[in-house]
Formats: structure tokens, C-alpha cells, sequence
């Protein structure tokens, strides 16, 4: 396995995605002890492509910086128990649900910068300015082409790149 640049450690095979929150529902799932993550009701095609061994990368709009790396325990399953909210849809009870183990945690001013990592990532390099995600829009625009709800995977050197199909 390649070793990313620096001292950090290797991703170990499987997928990344990259979760985009707020600082709220970042708080509830630590919280929790960042033991279960929920998605958007809009993201059950998403959420069920993730699989244990898998990883979530959990980046915070606003302060537009990474803040946390999971690892997938569970395969998805579906639970309403209200635990995280949207301000943008009321009612959104983030119901597609996964088990998490925490790799790394930070505190939102500890984050990394999103910015720089952006410009580095396979899946956002080939996006038009207008298109990149959220360290200049706040939110993630991601292309038709960019697979099944925009799973990631890691390449060698640690870069987050797309799947073949």
C-alpha cells in the first residue's frame, strides 16, 4: 500500500465519501461518540453503496474545513428515530444510517483546510472553477458523470479519486 505524503497513515482499501454538515449535526455525532452517522433522505442511493471498511471524510460548511475521518462499521440500514435536523427541511430525519467507528476527530477551528485539498483531489480536478465544491461555494455541486452519488475511492498516494466502472 503507498503512503500519502507526510506522516499520515495509508487509507486502507474501500471507498471515501465526503460527508458536507453543519457544526450542529458535526456536535450530535460526536456526541454519539462518532459511533452512527445518518444521511439525507435524499441520499439513499448514496447510502446504500457504502459498506464496512468504507470512509467518511466530514467537512464542515461554513468554516469550509475537515474535520474528522470514520470508518463504515455496518451495512446501511434505515431508522427514523430523529436524531440529527436541517434548518434548510424541516422535518429531515436523516434516516439512511450507518455505523461508524472514529479514525480522527478534531474540533472545527483544528480542521484542515479544505481549499488546498480540493485542488488535489482526482474527482474535483477536472471541474470547471464554477463547479467545485464546497471550499468556494459552501456546498457540493457534483457533476452527472461523478458516479453513483459521487463515491470515492482511494488512489495510490493517498489521493481520493472515483471508481472504474
Amino acid at each position: 500500500m503507498t503512503r500519502p505524503e507526510g506522516n499520515a497513515p495509508a487509507l486502507e482499501p474501500g471507498a471515501a465519501y465526503v460527508v458536507v454538515g453543519g457544526v450542529e449535526n458535526y456536535q450530535t455525532t460526536r456526541a454519539l461518540g462518532f459511533t452512527l452517522h445518518g444521511f439525507k433522505s435524499t441520499r439513499r442511493k448514496m447510502a446504500q453503496g457504502v459498506r464496512p471498511g468504507d470512509r467518511l471524510l466530514f467537512y464542515l460548511t461554513g468554516v469550509k474545513r475537515f474535520v474528522a475521518v470514520a470508518t463504515v462499521t455496518s451495512t446501511p440500514f434505515e431508522d427514523h428515530a430523529p436524531i440529527w435536523s436541517s434548518a434548510k427541511k424541516p422535518g429531515e430525519d436523516y434516516p439512511y444510517r450507518v455505523r461508524i467507528r472514529p479514525e480522527r476527530v478534531l474540533d472545527p477551528a483544528d480542521g484542515v483546510d479544505a481549499e488546498p485539498l480540493a485542488r488535489r483531489m482526482a474527482y474535483t480536478k477536472k471541474w470547471p472553477p464554477s463547479a467545485k465544491p464546497s471550499p468556494r461555494t459552501g456546498r457540493s455541486r457534483p457533476r452527472r458523470d461523478a458516479g453513483e452519488g459521487g463515491r470515492l475511492s482511494p488512489s495510490p498516494g493517498g489521493r481520493v479519486r472515483r471508481p472504474r466502472r
